[in-house]
């Protein structure tokens, strides 16, 4: 898979959660100015073909879970 662009805007995002906290889709794809939480769903789901560790067990949906 190609790496892009709008992949690694989240990657880095979620990169840079601190250990212990968490945040949620939405407020990463407001952040990023996306309007789709649904798209930082779809780049985490694909993050395990990147190189290095994504810590996508720290976002959760607005319902916390």
């Amino acid at each position: 898979m190609a790496k892009n662009h709008y992949f690694e805007d989240v990657y880095e995002v979620v990169r840079s959660i601190p250990k212990g906290r968490v945040s949620t889709y939405g407020a990463i794809a407001d952040f990023l100015s996306l309007g789709s939480a649904r798209m930082v769903g779809w780049a985490l789901r694909h993050s395990s073909v990147m190189d290095g560790p994504i810590p996508a067990h720290r976002v959760v949906n607005r319902k916390g879970i």
